[in-house]
């Protein structure tokens, strides 16, 4: 059995888990659990579930109502999970009650009796006669009386309850009394503080009442295989009294050892078995044995692992964190000893193969970096819109307008990164006790909760909240801009220095708080999702929210007062008609005389835009971190250390010449799954091979020639290569057939072979080919089908993989995603909903701001125009849609209404304040806005491109939300102010006639909320 992927930690496994091996449970990092499938969620321990925080706690708590409601039936129909594991580690189906065969009861009375205590009395009554009688009477006699007494006339068939297993015990009593005792390791007791490493039994007869496995030799074989590491101990152990016993009372004991068990009998053994026996032997292996037997070959045992790095020996130390440790400062305290050692031992040399230090350092550095170049850059934007002429001609730079909005930056930013620290812990002293007292009331419980992880008290600064950070800088400047844009104009007509401020402020207080809010608000889906997309991506939102709260703060009081203390008129060129504004009024009066050209154009391109998105790769999260290729070597049961190492070296010096690889280290004797679980020994024939990718644009074509290498050194059936990265967990590949199990059986290698020929998709195997029995998925039959995708298609690959083999099962058999692949769909259908419900909470906050339904409507239609912009940008730089561009997407839901809220609140006061028709308030407005529309919008993207176009491979999430929002930001701006000044005439036009007809002469008058002036 092999655990690699979330997916492999089905319901069972984590109860096995839970029950022999809890320990493990405390190496699930938040990620791993909330990657886990909702049946395995609840399979979790409570009082490991207790140790978790309290958020990740409330969140695994609601995926786990999630999980499939177990089948309905009589009580006690299904075994409990713990039961299901063990099958399932045995390869044997244990489902229910009736599955429970006497073989499998006596094995857990001796294995795992511990078992037991998990059946109820309704599981006890659907057990076979047969099977009851095997119960042990040590846990039988813990029984209700009136339980045991029914259960007793049920086993009366049988010879009654518990019957066989005293009997079992009684015979092995009377055996054991003739049976030569066992010495050595098989009775010395551990040291103290030392915990047992396997089994202690007194004589030969307990070897064959062993618990394991049903004969000796089948035992004694299961030690070599999966034993603990005093395995080959307790073999030498082995005197020839006891050997000989065992042959004489076990039929074809010696025949069914294994050569492996027969090569760790001591010598003193091998020269007491029989001659027939050996003459039965390979005669190569007779010969070996022989030669340990007199003394002139000496038996290898592995104790442990053989470790190599480039080609040499090594000794790897693998070094892990505490839970709430930072990473980079272990990583560096980690560092500096490893110089003290070399410092003191001259002969001492450290190579480090792998840490995360420095991936982490280069990834935040890089962020920080291009969001510094980003606000040099909008501030760029501003010195060059305000800048222009005075009255003499001369050329005025604006550098005092400038350096005030500048300032929005840097305060935003404090501001926020304070927010980060003291808001959550103040919110959760009101919101805990309110989550509480609704917990469990429908829809209140759910929104309750979702707006308390809005208030994440466990933020930090990593990639996530420093890529917000990078991204809000565009945006900050905004509110900062359109208020000292418009204080600006005010003071160039001369107004009073004092009423300019006062007025200008006032003026557009309203659209920017609008626009700050609906920009904000596009975030709270994410809250009430939850789930993978808002792990991974709440603390981004967090930290734009926080930041684009604080800049609307600045701009409504410190904006106002840098601008009251140091611009005067004299420092501005005068106010004029641009250029530009004069092209715009001509392009915006031709479109409101040609609205039908204008609106079928905007929907030929936003077709188009959607084609573009339909053919682009998509998958849930792309590829980031260092690549490293995995090679997993497991060799035929025949081959010894010294062999594997041997291949080992062989492939270590054939992949030595390939240009692009980096540091390789190898690792020769493995264990398995039950070694991890249960304390088990080195396998000799299993090896590990990791490989660094230096040049990572070659990343496949190098994945590609070390399989080849592979394949030929160790056979393409013994080795799997696989290409891997920090994200690689994210994009696994899962199928799940369900249907009849002889025919899941049959057509198992055509689904295989069919998924291989699939481009992209490599290491293709099924629970079927790895020797397991059918699964159960919600009580159906099922077989899994697993790989490893090897494209950034994800999404496309599992689409063909599914419809290649619905075309060649027969009928009667389902063909759905599997845990992986489902997790990545419903990953991109959260983004989905998320950014449906940003539009809906968007829709209503302009709705509140404005008094209106309809102008609300209006502003909605720059929202497709973003999508134009968005797809273009992608297909250009041939990045993926992956949730990062869906959560940018999702962002610009906020941002591009930021505009049109600015232009059609002038518009709305051009017509209710100023009296003016529809079309002279779109042009008066269009020309008044045209100027802050443009510099918060050629801001914003100027801003973001450092952060598009990084190359630090952790900054690339963050590039391509970058991607999206500048691209879905330059078509809706320009679009914007001109479509949507079409559509508003259309809609006012369509208004005016309804109500000419009602006999009202005139508009509704305005809101009284709106200002005067």
């Amino acid at each position: 059995m092999t655990l690699e992927t979330t997916a492999d930690l089905t319901p069972e496994i984590v109860a096995g888990i839970a029950s022999f091996a809890p320990q493990l449970l405390a190496d699930l990092t938040p990620e791993h659990l909330l990657a886990m499938s909702p049946e395995a969620v609840a399979a979790l321990p409570q009082d490991f579930l207790a140790s978790l925080d309290p958020d990740l706690q409330a969140q695994l708590a609601q995926k786990a109502q999630a999980a499939a409601p177990a089948e309905q039936g009589e009580p006690g129909e299904t075994l409990p999970l713990e039961w299901q594991a063990v099958g399932q580690a045995q390869g044997i189906e244990l489902q229910r009650p009736e599955d429970l065969t006497p073989e499998i009861v006596q094995a857990v009375a001796n294995f795992a009796p511990q078992l037991f205590e998990t059946l109820t009395p309704d599981h006890l009554r659907r057990m076979s006669p047969e099977a009851l009688a095997w119960l042990p009477e040590t846990y039988t006699a813990t029984l209700p009386d009136d339980v045991r007494a029914e259960l007793d006339e049920r086993a009366a068939p049988a010879g009654g309850l518990s019957a066989a297993w005293i009997a079992a015990q009684q015979a092995a009593e009377e055996m054991a009394k003739e049976a030569p005792p066992l010495s050595g390791a098989w009775v010395t007791p551990p040291e103290d503080g030392e915990p047992a490493q396997g089994p202690r039994f007194t004589t030969a007869a307990d070897l064959i009442n062993n618990g394991f496995a049903p004969t000796a030799a089948d035992f004694l074989n299961l030690l070599v295989e999966n034993g603990p590491p005093n395995a080959p101990q307790l073999l030498a152990d082995l005197t020839p009294d006891v050997i000989l016993w065992l042959a004489e009372h076990e039929e074809n004991f010696l025949q069914n050892l294994s050569p492996a068990v027969l090569r760790m009998l001591s010598p003193e053994v091998l020269q007491a078995l029989p001659e027939d026996f050996m003459a039965s032997l390979d005669p190569a292996l007779r010969e070996e044995l022989q030669a340990i037997a007199s003394g002139e070959r000496e038996v290898f045992i592995p104790e442990d692992t053989i470790a190599r790095v480039n080609g040499q020996p090594a000794v790897v130390l693998t070094i892990y964190k505490e839970n709430d440790a930072n990473t980079v400062a272990v990583s560096h305290l980690v560092f500096d000893k490893l110089d003290e050692l070399e410092a003191e031992y001259d002969a001492l040399q450290f190579d480090v193969a792998f840490e995360q230090a420095s991936f982490i350092e280069e990834s935040i550095s890089g962020v920080t970096r291009e969001g510094l170049l980003g606000a040099l850059f909008a501030i760029f934007v501003i010195l060059v819109f305000l800048s222009g002429h005075g009255r003499d001609g001369r050329r005025i730079i604006s550098w005092r307008s400038t350096l005030v909005t500048g300032v929005s930056i840097p305060l935003s930013v404090m501001m926020a990164f304070a927010l980060m620290k003291w808001l959550p812990p103040a919110a959760h002293v009101v919101l805990n006790p309110l989550v509480d007292a609704t917990r469990g009331v429908p829809l209140l419980g759910s929104l309750m909760h979702g707006i308390a992880r809005l208030f994440p008290t466990n933020l930090t600064l990593n990639i996530m909240t420093l890529s917000g950070m990078t991204v809000a800088i565009g945006r900050v400047v905004d509110d900062s801009i359109v208020v000292l844009e418009n204080i600006y104009r005010h003071i160039q007509r001369g107004e009073d220095q004092l009423e300019a401020v006062l007025t200008g402020t006032r003026d557009v207080a309203v659209a920017i708080f609008a626009s700050t809010v609906t920009t904000v608000v596009v975030f709270l889906p994410i809250g009430l999702i939850g789930g993978l997309l808002g792990e991974f991506f709440l603390p981004f939102g967090v930290a734009v929210t926080y930041a684009l709260m604080s800049s609307f703060v600045v701009a409504v009081t410190t904006i106002p007062v840098l601008t009251y203390m140091f611009i005067r008129k004299e420092h501005l060129p005068v106010e004029q008609e641009t250029t530009l504004q004069r092209l715009y009024s001509r392009a915006l009066h031709w479109a409101l005389t040609h609205r039908a050209i204008v609106l079928v154009t905007a929907f030929v391109l936003f077709v188009v835009s959607m084609w573009l998105f339909s053919h682009r790769p998509r998958t849930f999260v792309p590829e980031m971190g260092e690549p490293e290729i995995s090679v997993v070597v497991d060799l035929p049961s025949d081959y010894q250390m010294v062999d594997t190492l041997e291949l080992v070296e062989t492939f270590e010096e054939r992949i030595a010449d390939i240009e692009g690889l980096g540091i390789v280290r190898s690792t020769v004797g493995m264990g398995g799954f039950e070694s991890i679980m249960f304390g088990g020994g080195v396998d000799q024939t299993r090896a590990n091979v990791q490989i660094g990718v230096e040049d990572t644009e070659r990343a496949d074509e190098l994945t590609a020639q070390v399989r080849a290498i592979a394949n030929e050194v160790f056979g393409e059936e013994n080795v799997r290569v696989s290409l891997g990265t920090a994200s690689s967990g994210f994009g696994g590949f899962s199928l799940v057939l369900y249907g009849d199990p002889e025919v899941l059986a049959d057509i198992n290698d055509e689904v295989i072979a069919t998924l291989e020929d699939i481009d992209g998709l490599a290491n293709v195997s099924s629970n079927l080919s790895t020797g397991d029995t059918i699964l159960r998925v919600d009580g159906q039959p099922a077989a899994s089908f697993t790989g490893e995708i090897e494209t950034d298609d994800a999404i496309g690959v599992t689409e063909k993989a599914i419809e290649a083999v619905r075309a060649i099962v027969p009928e009667g058999v389902t063909v759905t995603e599997g845990f992986d692949s489902r997790q990545q769909k419903e990953g991109f259908q959260q983004a989905g909903q998320a950014v449906l419900i940003s539009i809906v909470i968007v829709y209503f906050v302009m709705v509140l701001t404005f008094h209106s339904l309809v102008d609300p409507f209006v502003i909605l239609f720059s929202l497709p125009l973003a999508t134009i912009g968005a797809a273009v940008a992608l297909w250009l730089t041939d990045r993926v849609l992956g949730m990062s561009a869906l959560v940018g997407m999702m962002m610009l839901v906020g941002i591009v209404v930021t505009n049109a809220i600015v232009l059609i609140d002038r518009v709305r006061k051009n017509r209710f304040v100023r009296g003016m028709n529809v079309y002279e308030a779109l042009m008066e407005g269009g020309r008044t806005r045209l100027r802050p529309i443009l510099m918060t919008a050629i801001a914003a993207m100027l801003a973001l491109v450092p952060l598009a176009l990084g190359v630090e491979e952790g900054a690339i999430i963050a590039a391509e939300l970058a991607t999206v929002v500048i691209g879905g930001l330059f078509s809706s701006t320009f679009l914007t102010l001109v479509v949507v000044p079409v559509v508003y005439s259309l809609v006012n036009r369509m208004k005016a006639e309804e109500v000419a007809q009602a006999g009202i002469g005139k508009p509704s008058p305005v809101p009284a909320s709106l200002p005067e002036q």
